[in-house]
């Protein structure tokens, strides 16, 4: 029976334990200042929110500046992506936001929305915007 134990608790003390402790040399990560993008229009900095995972925060965004994003709690077609669209846009500052092709006309398989700016825009508040409405976890994949 103590056999059966042991090796049921080991995985969970060592999965306890990695997560404690971080699992690699990214968990000194420190916070620092810099440019988001190779452009330099769009700036942000670094933190270290969670220990080995780095985050970014303090973005905004140009006139010009056009970025493609992932809502990965974004599913559907008919509700999903228009009540993200309708929530980033009452922010105002988008020229232009179109949902990448899918496969299906009726499921959203590929949660990337690409978003054009016709002025600044402050990507912290549209994050906090989509986590009130449903939306967590949205993050920018690529900037142009």
């Amino acid at each position: 029976m103590r056999n059966n134990f042991m090796s049921l608790s080991s995985p969970m003390v060592l999965l306890c334990f990695v997560l404690i402790t971080g699992c690699g040399a990214g968990s000194n990560l420190t916070s620092e200042s810099g440019s988001a993008t190779e452009s330099g229009s769009t700036t942000g900095s670094v933190s270290a929110e969670i220990p080995g995972e780095a985050v970014l925060t303090g973005i905004s965004y140009h006139s010009g500046d056009t970025v493609t994003i992932n809502v990965p709690e974004m599913h559907c077609p008919f509700y999903c992506y228009p009540k993200v669209e309708e929530t980033l846009t009452d922010l105002g500052g988008i020229k232009e936001m179109k949902l990448v092709a899918q496969k299906k006309e009726d499921k959203i398989d590929d949660p990337r929305i690409v978003i054009s700016f016709s002025k600044d825009f402050d990507w912290d508040t549209a994050v906090k915007a989509l986590e009130e409405v449903g939306f967590a976890g949205a993050t920018v994949v690529t900037t142009d």
